[in-house]
């Protein structure tokens, strides 16, 4: 698996490949504009140099882990309905649309106005319930892993101690005192 930016790769439109799986330069590009945003999100500015490599990175990963859960749940045949699409749609927009100016108040998703939308018979939703049908069985595979997971009192104490119990100690070492005295 790898991304590839050669002008080869920028012709067929292909960025590169997860198993044997194409990804297009357009999943790439849309992986890639919602690290950025939540890089601007998260520290109020655009990436430097440094860390826009390390943005480009963390983009590609994502959509590496996304391309291999799609494909799990492909391989688990979990599959998604034309009603599922639009309750999905209602409920659970993909990331594209909490992006999109078109979906915004002062700088910040407005869920009534996407609401409101949803009804406009104008807009091309296409590509949203494309994603959406793409993104469904990936969130159902990740809720049967996450329900499939048992762990005993023992194990949940454990875990619950490991992670909130700390001990805080300040050592000091005092050099015995001079008395003065010679031998």
């Amino acid at each position: 698996m790898g991304g590839n930016g050669s002008s080869r790769a920028r012709a067929t439109g292909e960025y590169g490949s997860v198993n044997g799986e194409k990804v297009t330069t357009s999943m790439w590009q849309n992986a890639l504009a919602v690290a950025l945003e939540n890089y601007r999100q998260r520290f109020n500015t655009e990436p430097a140099d440094r860390d826009l490599r390390s943005v480009q990175q963390q983009a590609w990963r994502s959509l590496v882990n996304q391309r291999l859960l799609a494909q799990e749940a492909q391989k688990a045949g979990l599959t998604v309905s034309d009603n599922d699409v639009v309750v999905g749609m209602r409920t659970s927009p993909p990331n594209a649309v909490f992006m999109s100016q078109a979906f915004q108040t002062d700088g910040k998703f407005d869920p009534q106005k996407y609401q409101m939308a949803l009804g406009d018979p104008r807009i091309n939703w296409k590509p949203f319930e494309d994603q959406v049908r793409e993104e469904l069985p990936v969130r159902r595979l990740q809720e049967r892993l996450m329900s499939s997971l048992k762990l005993s009192e023992g194990e949940l104490r454990e875990a619950f101690m490991d992670r909130f119990q700390s001990l805080s100690a300040v050592i000091v070492q005092v050099p015995p005192a001079d008395t003065g005295r010679g031998s």
